[in-house]
This record gives C-alpha cells, sequence and structure tokens, in this order.
C-alpha cells in the first residue's frame, strides 16, 4: 500500500501543465480535491471527520456516549485512555478504529476501493 503522502504527491496539481501529476486529463482545478480523496480511498485510506469530544471540570474527555473517556490529568503524553472502565493505549485504539473502519466498508459493500 503506498503511504498517503506518495499518493498526494503523485496527484500534485502542476501550475506548468494546469493539470494533476497522476497524467488523468479530464481532472479540471475544481474537481482536483475529490480526485485526490477518491485515490487516497482507492488505495485503502479513509478520510474520517473526528467527533469532538466532551470535556468535564475534572480534566477528563469523554467520547462514546460517556463509555470512553481520556484522562488529560497527567503529566505524561499520551494520556489515559480507558474504554468500558478498562485501560487501552493510544496506539491500540488507533489500530482497533482501523479494523473498525475496515470492517465497515466491507459491511457496505466494498472492499478496498469498490465503493
Amino acid at each position: 500500500m503506498s503511504t498517503a503522502e506518495q499518493i498526494i504527491a503523485e496527484h500534485r496539481w502542476s501550475a506548468l501543465t494546469d493539470a494533476c501529476k497522476c497524467g488523468d486529463p479530464t481532472i479540471s482545478w475544481g474537481a482536483h480535491a475529490a480526485h485526490v480523496v477518491a485515490a487516497l480511498t482507492n488505495a485503502g485510506h479513509a478520510l474520517v471527520e473526528l467527533p469532538e469530544g466532551i470535556p468535564d471540570d475534572d480534566g477528563q474527555v469523554w467520547f462514546d456516549e460517556f463509555d470512553v473517556r481520556v484522562d488529560c490529568t497527567g503529566t505524561s503524553r499520551p494520556y489515559e485512555v480507558w474504554v468500558g472502565g478498562r485501560s487501552r493505549s493510544a496506539a491500540g485504539l488507533e489500530h482497533l478504529a482501523a479494523e473498525y473502519l475496515a470492517a465497515a466498508r466491507v459491511a457496505e459493500g466494498g472492499e478496498r476501493g469498490d465503493l
């Protein structure tokens, strides 16, 4: 899989040629952003708008209807994350989130790039 940075570099807009670097002549400047998002999606990358957490007065930030808590009271990072009362690492949550996104893509009827 190409990295997101590689894909974006392959789809830079060239002011010199007034075209996408990928060489697709059907892409206009106005459609270029959607073209780059499609290239990322087709390569298996997901662009997701992340929800806002709900901060409280005790230094906690809550997500998922108060089932996920980030304890921001410590002095070192990454902060502790609690899911359903169980401590989780930030890296573990990122991995799990990617697995959930991949499963959702398949459940919606498409493999990578087939949506």
